[in-house]
């Protein structure tokens, strides 16, 4: 579309309509619910590089936006981490026609529009200590110097991100990524074991973790392991986490810490593999759209009497949150360079081989939407 003609009445809009007015769309729309399935080093992790964010246009807003900000946010399995600056970063966007999935690997063939700048500068990376359940803050934040008008009939949103520095090297910082379905992370200090073994809790779905099968219908695997021997306990079922790790020192379990709300214990039952022992109890996820973003939290738990008073070994947690299988694309792709001069660049692909499993980093834009 022809910004200009509109672009001076919408950005008196937003002078006019001040701060009360803004507003924010996370992208994808359930970013906010928990943190994403996996991680990613660019932007931001690298000082030179060139990133592009292909995103839906009805994942910005029903008819369209004035943008003035976006954010984005460390990934919080990776935490503890250093805060890091980044300068002489140019953050550019256009409407394109290119639509999601079809992102080109060539940088200018995504943009069907002149992009427009909307930010230079230094970005500042916070760093952040070790996080609990859920996100890590949205405080990786760009404020445009001008609006960027969109519409959601012109077609996709584009955002392009170049750090004129020099490029390669390995990322010092790792922004939270999702992909297509829904996701499954681990959080929280486990506690200690006397026997010196490590109880690990995971979650999978049948021989592997994939996002687009922790879906409606579907059968979540919650597995505990041992290396050594089993011994007597139960897995905790929950819909809450724990506001922040709680010690049960109090009550005579040194070392020991609480990271979820339980409602439901199931026995384990072990079963001998080739590294260890196992006990798996599998969640049926009913095909029912009333379960679509419900997050589910579990916790192992052995009985063990050396353990202290309390007599109990916790497990770190894990964070469940159930996708649509409906919704087997995500909104939004993302092209990678870690030179800033690329004319290529790869695609964020989590498959590693067979169908490609799109991501990206999640985003939090800024501005007023309608």
């Amino acid at each position: 579309m022809n910004h200009s003609h509109m672009l001076g009445a919408l950005a008196a809009l937003v002078a006019a309509a001040g701060a009360a007015a803004q507003s924010v769309q996370p992208v994808p729309y359930h970013a906010d619910l928990v943190d994403g399935h996996d991680s990613t080093g660019l932007p931001f992790g690298l000082p030179g590089f060139r990133t592009q964010i292909l995103i839906d246009g009805a994942a910005v807003a029903p008819t369209g936006a004035v943008l003035t900000g976006i954010r984005f946010r460390s990934d919080r399995p990776s935490l503890p981490l250093a805060g890091t600056t980044v300068p002489n970063v140019t953050v550019s966007l256009a409407e394109t026609s290119v639509a999601v999935p079809g992102m080109s690997t060539t940088f200018a063939a995504n943009a069907t529009t002149p992009l427009v700048p909307v930010f230079t500068g230094t970005v500042t990376v916070p760093g952040n200590p070790a996080g609990h359940h859920g996100p890590a803050p949205w405080d990786i934040v760009i404020a445009f110097t001008q609006p960027f008008v969109f519409t959601t009939a012109g077609g996709s949103l584009l955002v392009d991100i170049v750090a004129a520095n020099p490029g390669g090297g390995f990322p010092s910082h790792w922004l939270d990524a999702v992909r297509a379905g829904g996701s499954a992370t681990q959080y929280g200090q486990p506690g200690d074991n006397p026997s010196g073994d490590f109880l690990n809790l995971i979650v999978h779905t049948g021989n592997d973790l994939n996002p687009s099968q922790l879906t409606l219908g579907n059968g979540i695997d919650f597995s505990s392991t041992l290396s050594f021997s089993p011994q007597p306990g139960v897995i905790a079922f929950g819909l809450q986490p724990t506001p922040f790790a709680i010690d049960l020192g109090f009550l005579g379990g040194p070392n020991q810490f609480l990271h979820i709300d339980p409602l439901l214990f199931f026995a384990h039952s072990w079963t001998q593999t080739f590294i260890g022992w196992a006990s798996t109890f599998t969640l049926a996820v009913p095909n029912d759209p009333t379960w679509i973003d419900d997050v589910i939290y579990a916790q192992s738990v052995l009985l063990d009497p050396a353990a202290g008073p309390l007599g109990l070994v916790l497990s770190h947690a894990v964070e469940v949150r159930i996708g649509d299988p409906v919704q087997n694309l995500l909104p939004m792709q993302q092209l990678d360079a870690d030179d800033p001069a690329a004319a290529t660049g790869t695609l964020l692909d989590f498959a590693f081989g067979g169908s490609p499993q799109y991501g990206a980093v999640p985003v939090q834009l800024e501005g007023i939407f309608f």
